[in-house]
C-alpha cells in the first residue's frame, strides 16, 4: 500500500517582525499541524546573510510550499529568493 502523499511546507520566520508584543511563530504553527499529515520544516531569520541561507534550504529541501512569516520585507525577501 502506498503512504498517503505528505505536503512539506518551509516556514521561514522573521522574529523580529511585529510590534512590542511578539508572538513566537514556530511552537503555535507546530501546534497547528500536529495532528496533520505536514512535512514541516522551519527557517528562523537572523538579520545576517539571510537572503543566501534562505536561498540555501529551500534548494535543500525543496518544499512544495513556502511561508513567509513577517511583514514586508520578509515577504520581499523570501519572494527574491524563489523567484531567483
Amino acid at each position: 500500500m502506498e503512504p498517503p502523499f505528505t505536503l512539506n511546507i518551509l516556514f521561514i520566520i522573521n522574529p523580529a517582525s511585529g510590534g512590542r508584543k511578539k508572538i513566537k511563530w514556530e511552537p503555535v504553527i507546530r501546534n497547528y499541524f500536529k495532528q496533520l499529515s505536514y512535512q514541516i520544516d522551519f527557517f528562523i531569520l537572523s538579520g545576517k546573510g539571510d537572503a543566501s541561507s534562505i536561498g540555501h534550504w529551500i534548494k535543500k529541501l525543496a518544499p512544495q510550499k513556502v511561508v513567509a512569516v513577517g511583514g514586508d520585507g520578509t515577504v520581499s525577501l523570501v519572494s527574491e529568493q524563489l523567484i531567483g
